[in-house]
């Protein structure tokens, strides 16, 4: 139990760099030191345009690339974000490791969608 609790907070700390870019690009100030998107460290953030807005901004409500949850393997590809357009994330959207999202019109994810890895939107 222990071990599985460091090793989120391992994966947290390593995905760190990326959420603080991705929630300080798209949101004020106040939303954004809530940490309401976690990013994984195998997350690549190409493009970081458009504007992003979810229905929830408290701390975690959507995790991009996360490898901590048992239907998504380990390792695999790294997944990439590319966003030009107008996304809405619903809460508890978890998009899985590997996930390719690239976006220049609207896209929208409702709530609690859950993208096993490697999908591409």
């Amino acid at each position: 139990m222990l071990l599985r609790e460091l090793g989120k907070a391992w994966r947290l700390l390593r995905g760190l760099p990326n959420t603080l870019l991705f929630n300080f690009s798209y949101f004020p100030f106040t939303k954004a030191c809530k940490l309401p998107v976690l990013v994984s460290h195998r997350m690549k953030l190409v493009k970081l345009g458009g504007t992003v807005e979810l229905a929830s901004y408290q701390f975690g409500s959507v995790r991009l690339g996360p490898a901590d949850v048992d239907v998504f393997p380990d390792g695999g590809r790294r997944g990439v974000w590319r966003v030009e357009g107008r996304v809405w994330m619903g809460d508890g959207v978890r998009i899985g490791p590997g996930t390719s999202i690239v976006c220049t019109g609207e896209l929208d994810i409702a709530d609690h969608v859950l993208t096993n890895a490697r999908v591409s939107i």
